[in-house]
């Protein structure tokens, strides 16, 4: 695909395995949900929901779509094979087993997707009923273009918003998807980005991935969670805002701090939020808000980190924290010649 237009690779719609293809057709936006696009799709061309695009596929109407629908998707609507299963990945569903790859990053918990009842940007919905595929991750609270909260509710009917729903900015009640403009942190709304960047970095397209590379590199973040985070893998810097969310057993966020946002994603903010102020307070050399123990899955979610597939990176700064935190490991075990975040002094 290098040297072409992005949006030039639109298949053949003839193919022996496919008997039929929308007329209208369109390559996905690098940015892309992979559900979204086949929602998006399945309007544009008279198709009323995905519910109806499945019994299409021979899928029951409770089945995700996944990296294995790619081809049928490409030659239904017209998108490349290959971005498709990028964004439509393999995530598994739950506590499923198996290998969990979503948006070109291996994951440690399918639990890191929210697969099944989608959030939106109220304002970026409007525009082409696109879905973002960093709003499919769990720990995205924010749209870092608008500076807002996602939301998760129709204010029509009250119910959470689904993939079954009518089109991309429509719900199943027929309202068209709204909700309160209510502002997000900092915190939140650069962590987004940080996750945007991370996703597009290995995104099939050499322009896309390059261009995201590119921006990584040059960002300075200096201090809070988002200072620890940046070098990281996307995976890893999951698992840190996980762990540290837990970790802080005397930090909680009031209810007016989660106003207008319903208990799973006021979860998910808190966790960011909770985890940015623990930091903080260990830069000053506090430690004192920091829950630990040899059973905690605190330990084990950054242990998590030091995996056989995670980055130098990553196993450094898993290093460092545990030694910073829980003196689980000495140092000297892990010592070097060569710089690296487990010799950096972190806090």
């Amino acid at each position: 695909m290098a040297g072409e237009s992005y949006w030039a690779h639109v298949p053949d719609r003839k193919d022996t395995q496919v008997g039929f293809s929308f007329p209208l057709r369109e390559q996905i936006a690098p940015e892309e949900s992979g559900q979204g696009y086949a929602l998006r799709m399945s309007q544009l061309n008279g198709v009323p929901g995905l519910k109806e695009l499945k019994k299409l596929m021979g899928k029951s109407s409770t089945s995700l779509l996944s990296e294995s629908d790619a081809q049928f998707l490409s030659m239904t609507f017209g998108a490349s094979v290959e971005y498709l299963r990028f964004a439509l990945g393999s995530a598994a569903y739950g506590d499923s087993p198996g290998q969990h790859i979503y948006a070109g990053h291996q994951l440690s918990k399918p639990s890191f997707i929210n697969r099944t009842f989608p959030r939106i940007c109220p304002v970026c919905i409007q525009d082409g009923g696109r879905s973002k595929l960093s709003w499919d991750f769990a720990a995205i609270t924010a749209c870092h273009e608008h500076r807002l909260v996602l939301i998760d509710v129709c204010k029509g009917c009250g119910k959470k918003i689904s993939w079954s729903r009518l089109g991309g900015e429509v719900c199943g009640c027929s309202a068209v998807l709204d909700g309160p403009k209510v502002q997000a942190t900092d915190v939140e709304v650069e962590f987004a980005r940080w996750s945007v960047l991370k996703i597009q970095s290995a995104h099939p397209d050499i322009s896309v991935r390059s261009l995201a590379i590119a921006v990584l590199e040059r960002t300075d973040t200096q201090g809070g969670l988002m200072g620890l985070i940046r070098p990281l893998s996307l995976n890893a810097g999951l698992l840190i805002v996980s762990a540290l969310g837990l970790a802080a057993k005397k930090f909680r966020l009031n209810e007016q701090d989660m106003k207008a946002t319903t208990p799973l994603l006021s979860k998910a903010r808190s966790a960011l939020i909770v985890a940015d102020s623990l930091v903080r307070q260990l830069e000053t050399g506090d430690s004192g808000l920091f829950e630990l123990s040899s059973r905690n899955p605190v330990v084990n979610m950054i242990a998590e980190c030091m995996s056989g597939w995670a980055t130098p990176a990553d196993k450094s700064l898993a290093q460092s924290l545990l030694v910073k935190l829980g003196g689980v490991y000495k140092a000297r075990q892990w010592t070097s010649p060569n710089p690296q975040l487990s010799q950096m002094l972190l806090f």
